[in-house]
């Protein structure tokens, strides 16, 4: 099982706090969830009641960053700890990935 370090040793992007709303999307279940912190390549996510998700499952999360915006990503699970869900991004659409790297520059602008 890995550790908290050796994640952190897997990252090769930096990740920033970012406390928001989402809802994970997989073929059979919507759970309700709380963004931790995103990078380019994933995030980490606190899932709000009992779920079934396996290592390696694909999911779309859909974060609410405020009122109106929104921001979709897809990915597999990386890892999973108690609650906690790690993400690995893929296959993001060009204009989400336009969206994601302006809220990465933001949240870098607002440290």
């Amino acid at each position: 099982m890995n550790t908290e370090k050796d994640f952190d040793d897997m990252r090769s992007t930096p990740r920033f706090r970012l406390r928001s709303y989402v809802n994970l999307e997989d073929s059979e279940q919507d759970l309700d969830a709380h963004l931790l912190n995103i990078s380019e390549g994933g995030a980490l996510i606190a899932v709000l009641g009992d779920f079934e998700l396996e290592l390696g499952e694909k999911l779309n999360v859909n974060i609410e960053l405020d009122c109106a915006a929104k921001l979709e990503l897809s990915g597999h699970i990386s890892h999973i700890k108690e609650h906690y869900v790690g993400l690995t991004c893929e296959g993001r659409r060009h204009s989400e990935q336009r969206r994601l790297k302006q809220l990465l520059e933001q949240l870098e602008e607002a440290r």
